[in-house]
């Protein structure tokens, strides 16, 4: 793939702000970008302010990082010390999400942009609970969601709700999805412009975690500092996992934070290859990207 000279690192969250993407601050409620066709090129690298550290608190994860949070299969992390604070999937439960989230010290009400990467329960369970928590909080999912988790996402007369199609689409300044990608379970991926570099976070990486780099690469033209989320590895051959370490290797990822779905040989092998830029992720843990060195 041929890039253009790099303007500044950004850390993906398994979308990202381009030259005349369409602002989805201005979109009504069910606004959708349902082909490339209604979204601008990703041609040139966005003009995005870069924030000067962003910090990610994983509240659900199946592996623990604080003895004190509850843990199950799924995935939800809050990216915080941008202009709006951001929560990127919601878990299986709300009982959960929420219990974790006080225990964090973190207030739902304080959320003002949920992110859903793909339409699976343990990625979206927690959010009946979360929306009844904040009633005003914005929901960003995809267009091809089951009607009923529309329906969750709906609830208050005050919500606004983006429907993402394939385009990738700026959802606030410097964080993008990375719009739908994938057939068979689509997905969209989170990135943030950082003054380090883009942090990608995933949900399960459906699509495939080195697709998803590549788009967020391709569409914001700066570096990755960090990916973090599931990998959806833990049932891959020795071989292919160690393919896709190599291929995040060689795509120039800085840091990576394996979770959820990626399992435990991925992990390993990800430690062989990365060494001290493996991040241990599980509920509880929080990264500061002002703290990872380049």
């Amino acid at each position: 793939m041929c890039l253009v000279p790099l303007l500044a690192p950004v850390v993906l969250i398994t979308a990202g702000c381009v030259h005349n993407t369409r602002k989805a601050a201005d979109a009504t409620v069910d606004r959708r970008a349902p082909d490339a066709r209604r979204a601008p090129d990703a041609r040139r690298a966005p003009d995005a302010p870069a924030e000067t550290n962003v910090e990610l608190t994983v509240v659900v994860d199946n592996n623990r990082a604080r003895p004190t949070l509850a843990t199950g299969w799924g995935f939800a992390c809050v990216v915080a010390g941008l202009k709006q604070t951001v929560l990127f999937d919601t878990g299986m439960s709300g009982s959960a999400l929420l219990g974790n989230l006080k225990r964090l010290s973190i207030a739902p009400e304080k959320i003002d942009l949920v992110v859903l990467s793909h339409d699976h329960q343990d990625h979206t369970g927690g959010l009946a609970a979360l929306v009844r928590k904040r009633p005003g909080s914005r929901v960003c999912l995809l267009s091809s969601f089951r009607p009923a988790v529309k329906k969750i996402a709906r609830r208050g007369a005050k919500r606004q709700v983006i429907e993402i199609g394939a385009a990738p689409v700026e959802l606030l300044a410097g964080v993008h999805s990375l719009g739908a990608m994938g057939k068979q379970v689509p997905e969209q991926a989170l990135a943030v412009v950082t003054a380090r570099g883009v942090v990608v976070i995933t949900g399960c990486s459906h699509p495939g975690v080195v697709e998803i780099v590549r788009r967020a690469r391709q569409t914001l033209r700066r570096e990755i500092l960090l990916v973090i989320g599931g990998f959806h590895l833990i049932n891959a051959t020795q071989a292919r996992i160690a393919a896709i370490v190599d291929e995040l290797h060689g795509l120039g990822v800085r840091y990576v934070g394996p979770s959820h779905c990626t399992g435990d040989r991925a992990r390993a092998a990800f430690r062989s290859r990365f060494g001290a830029r493996v991040l241990d992720v599980g509920a509880g843990t929080v990264i500061r990207t002002a703290d990872l060195k380049l």
